[in-house]
């Protein structure tokens, strides 16, 4: 068992709208994504919760983030936090897309290659 990696090896997989793709690795309590959102990308407004905690870590480029009532831009260096359950989502990304980490815990099965089961994420009506 080999405890280091290179993002690399995780393979590209396409995010959950067209323009935004994803590597992801687990653990056995926590997932990690590494994401990217190209420009132009065209967001729908809906807003998802799902049963893990989730931080972003925003690298590079700008992205704006709704939670629940509250809307803002964040930007490389920025932190988020939020709770299980909690209803959130991209709802825009800048002019020169974006690039950011995702931590979940516990671990998101429904970004496991080849899981077949039904997906965590909940839309809001």
């Amino acid at each position: 068992m080999s405890y280091f990696h290179k993002w690399s090896e995780f393979p590209e997989v396409q995010g959950l709208r067209a323009g935004a793709s994803r590597r992801t690795v687990s653990g056995q309590k926590i997932t990690i994504v590494k994401a990217e959102i190209r420009p132009g990308t065209q967001f729908d407004g809906k807003l998802h919760s799902h049963p893990s905690e989730q931080m972003v870590l925003m690298l590079e480029g700008r992205l704006r983030l709704k939670i629940e009532d509250e809307e803002q831009w964040i930007e490389p260096g920025d932190v988020v936090c939020i709770p299980e359950g909690l209803y959130h989502g991209a709802t825009g990304v800048g002019e020169s897309g974006a690039k950011y980490f995702e931590i979940f815990s516990p671990i998101r099965v429904d970004y496991l290659i080849g899981y077949l089961g039904p997906s965590q994420i909940k839309f809001q009506e």
